[in-house]
């Protein structure tokens, strides 16, 4: 939400600008699981890409410990547009 909202997307449309789903096993209802995947995309028209390097920062500034798999700013080109994705571990504070 702050992140969308230091974009400058209008308070009113923050809930409708992005959409974080929860993906993996979590989502197949496991009974168990050792993470939860979670896909986050723009509903909005804005870069993706711009999102997300954002919410890696804002996880870390809230003290959440982050490890990088690899460059969370890598940006790849494809055919169809501008794709990013994240690959690490975001422990949460409050959880084992």
């Amino acid at each position: 939400r702050t992140v969308l909202l230091d974009e400058g997307v209008p308070a009113g449309e923050v809930s409708s600008a992005a959409e974080a789903v929860p993906c993996g096993s979590y989502r197949r209802g496991k009974e168990s699981s050792g993470d939860v995947d979670v896909l986050i995309t723009r509903r909005d028209g804005g870069r993706s890409c711009d999102l997300l390097p954002r919410v890696c920062a804002a996880l870390s500034a809230a003290g959440h410990e982050m490890h990088h798999l690899h460059d969370p700013f890598e940006k790849k080109e494809k055919e169809e547009g501008e794709s990013c994705s994240y690959m690490g571990i975001v422990r949460l504070q409050g959880y084992a």
